[in-house]
C-alpha cells in the first residue's frame, strides 16, 4: 500500500481553494449579468407583444408628417435596447470575469502609457 501525501500540505493545492472562491464569485456576477441583460430585453420584448395583441390597429398607427409607423418606432426602440444592453453586458463581462483584463488593469500597463487601464 503506497502512502499518499496530504494534497492540502502543498503551497498549490491552497491556490486552488482560493481559485475556487474566486471562480464562485465570477459565477455569481455572471448570474447577476445575464439577469440584468435578460430583464431589460424580455420587458421590452413582452410589452411589444402585448401592444400587438391587445391594441388593435395602434401599431399601425402612422406618426403625423411621417411614413413611420407606431409599430416600426416600436421595434427599433427594442432594437436600440438590445444593442445598447449587449454592449453594456459585453463591457462588463470584459472588467469583471475576463482573467486577462484584470490582469492587464492590475499592472498598470494602461496608466504607464497614458491611459487609465480599460480604454474602452
Amino acid at each position: 500500500m503506497r502512502h499518499r501525501p496530504d494534497p492540502s500540505a502543498f503551497p498549490a493545492h491552497r491556490d486552488t481553494q482560493r481559485g475556487s472562491s474566486a471562480l464562485q464569485h465570477a459565477r455569481q456576477q455572471a448570474l447577476r449579468l445575464d439577469r440584468a441583460f435578460l430583464t431589460s430585453n424580455a420587458t421590452g420584448f413582452t410589452v411589444t407583444l402585448i401592444l400587438g395583441a391587445t391594441a388593435g390597429d395602434l401599431l399601425a398607427l402612422r406618426l403625423p408628417g411621417t411614413h413611420v409607423t407606431v409599430g416600426l418606432l416600436l421595434s427599433l426602440a427594442q432594437v436600440a435596447l438590445l444593442l445598447v444592453t449587449a454592449r453594456r453586458f459585453d463591457r462588463r463581462c470584459t472588467r469583471l470575469l475576463d482573467p486577462w483584463q484584470q490582469a492587464y488593469g492590475q499592472s498598470g500597463a494602461g496608466a504607464a502609457n497614458g491611459g487609465t487601464g480599460d480604454t474602452r
